[in-house]
């Protein structure tokens, strides 16, 4: 209806005012109905900025649990690697244990094998390594 008038703009000025805005047969129902609309659009806008909120929240916590369950899986991971290890060097040791008698009264040959201990960087760039090792 608003576009059928020839004079908008001075028109236009005149409905916007907050105290001519609501008057006539209708005012008190369309005043309602802008309070209404403003009330419901801050509220919604408040359980928005809330679950926002929420949300972020939960990123967070679901991130951390991620986490814990991974470091816990490699802990586990880490843990199992190293019973298996363990187990199989034990079996290592009881075969040895068995065949030791005979390993024993056989002939052998023992091999000493010398090293420096020092730290990677210096063997690196120490001159002559390899010979002063095997001196």
């Amino acid at each position: 209806m608003f576009d059928c008038i020839n004079n908008k703009d001075e028109v236009g000025k005149l409905v916007k005012i907050p105290t001519r805005m609501f008057k006539g047969p209708e005012g008190l129902m369309l005043a309602a109905t802008v309070i209404q609309k403003n009330f419901r659009m801050y509220k919604a806008r408040e359980a928005y900025k809330h679950l926002r909120f929420l949300m972020k929240k939960a990123t967070i916590i679901q991130r951390r649990f991620r986490l814990y369950l991974f470091q816990k899986q490699t802990k586990d991971r880490v843990e199992e690697l190293t019973n298996e290890s363990l187990f199989v060097w034990k079996e290592m040791m009881d075969e040895f244990k068995q065949k030791w008698p005979s390993i024993k009264n056989r002939r052998r040959v023992e091999v000493h094998i010398s090293s420096i201990s020092i730290e990677e960087l210096k063997r690196i760039s120490m001159a002559k390594f390899l010979q002063r090792e095997n001196a």
